[in-house]
């Protein structure tokens, strides 16, 4: 059986009640946290197929490389068009072709544990610069790290099906 967009979205939603609920119930973390862990479990059981060209999450990821160029161009528009007014028109699209670029082929390293323990540690590192205290950067940097490898568990056992 191949897996989809379909399988990784209901598998990511039951793992995060799943786990939410229990952590809620034996740590008694507050609902704002487990719901932002929670939809950051989700995101994560999506973001590994960011590989796959076709896929939904690279067609999300694409429109928000753009979205940031766009913006990017907006607020910096007087540099820009000092510079060069052709970089401000193309800067959205330069930025679209570096991040198609980076992105490496479908079940590579973006299919891989590290890349699930890396991500982990992003969402932890990023949450902590946001000045979240540490005890809430790590739930949901363990739930980001966990919601990654239900992915990578959901297509193991979906192609032995």
């Amino acid at each position: 059986m191949e897996t989809g967009f379909r399988e990784h979205f209901i598998g990511g939603i039951l793992g995060a009640v799943f786990i939410s609920a229990f952590i809620a119930e034996m740590h008694g973390f507050p609902v704002p946290t487990a719901a932002v862990a929670s939809l950051v479990f989700i995101i994560s059981s999506l973001l590994p197929d960011i590989d796959s060209r076709k896929s939904k999450p690279r067609r999300a990821f694409r429109l928000a490389v753009f979205l940031l160029g766009i913006l990017i161009v907006v607020l910096f528009y007087s540099t820009f068009s000092a510079i060069s007014p052709l970089l401000a028109l193309f800067l959205p699209f330069l930025l679209l072709a570096l991040a198609e670029l980076s992105i490496p082929g479908h079940r590579g390293v973006m299919h891989s544990w590290s890349a699930a323990f890396l991500w982990g540690i992003l969402v932890f590192a990023f949450l902590l610069l946001l000045n979240l205290s540490v005890d809430d950067s790590l739930l949901v940097g363990v739930f980001a790290a966990l919601g990654y490898l239900l992915h990578l568990l959901i297509d193991f056992f979906g192609d032995r099906i």
